[in-house]
């Protein structure tokens, strides 16, 4: 029993530190997520009330799980296509953002 509680309080222990992480800048990938995660879940939130959505939610991650069973080697196939094609898009974003901070903290010394 002490080992299930202490695996579940190692890993509710790291949240507080992610979100330290994307609160000091650390880590901007993760902070990009999480906006646009929060942005999508309330334009899908304004769409409609809370009964139709959890109902929708519901049936969309039975549906998406049964194709992605039916479908993994294709699905898994476009995926890394897609992902080695965006790959550098992202890491040049990411080198830019990061030299736009650090002008801004040489600026500020």
């Amino acid at each position: 029993m002490n080992d299930a509680a202490t695996f579940i309080r190692n890993h509710i222990n790291v949240l507080p530190c992610v979100s330290e992480d994307i609160t000091f800048g650390r880590d901007l990938r993760m902070f990009v997520k999480v906006a646009l995660s929060l942005l999508l879940i309330c334009v899908i939130r304004s769409l409609s009330d809370f009964l139709t959505l959890i109902y929708t939610g519901l049936v969309i991650l039975l549906t998406v799980t049964a194709l992605y069973e039916r479908y993994e080697d294709h699905i898994d196939r476009h995926a890394l296509t897609g992902y080695s094609f965006t790959f550098p898009f992202a890491g040049a974003l990411e080198y830019a953002v990061s030299l736009r901070h650090l002008t801004v903290l040489a600026l500020r010394s």
